[in-house]
């Protein structure tokens, strides 16, 4: 596997690429199209989560709140990512396969 692809699991179907907005707490300033990146999801995230194109979490699995969401506004999802928030930074860009379950860190 590259190096410039991080495996998580598929949580919602799609293929989006954006610049991630790597966030800490909700209420985050989250760029129309961006790729929220986030340790966990709860109702707190609902906002952030309906502005951004994808969502990508360090926990979760099919069934989490972030998931079941993005399932529900069509936008792309990748659960389970290993230390996701902690490997990116803002304003990288990432191609998000939410059905493969891979998050590809793109060239500047």
């Amino acid at each position: 596997m590259e190096t410039n692809v991080l495996k998580g699991l598929p949580a919602s179907p799609g293929v989006h690429v954006g610049q991630a907005v790597v966030a800490e707490r909700p209420g985050t300033p989250v760029r129309i199209g961006g790729v929220l990146v986030i340790k966990h999801a709860s109702l707190d995230w609902f906002e952030a989560m309906t502005q951004a194109g994808s969502v990508v979490t360090e926990t979760g699995g099919r069934t989490s709140h972030a998931a079941t969401i993005c399932r529900e506004l069509r936008k792309p999802c990748v659960t389970a990512v290993a230390n996701i928030t902690a490997v990116l930074s803002d304003g990288q860009w990432l191609a998000v396969d939410g059905e493969a379950g891979t998050v590809t860190i793109l060239p500047s």
